[in-house]
């Protein structure tokens, strides 16, 4: 199987974006879960979270092509 930079950057890009996902997610539990933790842990999550989401998304589309 031969990795080009198209499934490369294609796996790349999923990978970040359901790790972007993961920590939206996990600031919402933080936010509003059964024992919340405070902002201090739910700024982290918030910030990190959608930053790496937006960067999955970035990394799927091939530049190359338009």
């Amino acid at each position: 199987m031969k990795v080009t930079r198209y499934k490369f950057r294609l796996g790349l890009g999923l990978l970040f974006a359901l790790f972007g996902l993961a920590f939206t997610v996990g600031s919402i539990y933080e936010f509003l879960g059964s024992r919340p933790h405070g902002l201090g842990n739910f700024y982290e999550f918030v910030t990190v979270g959608p930053l790496l989401l937006l960067t999955g998304v970035g990394f799927c589309f091939d530049k190359d092509k338009a």
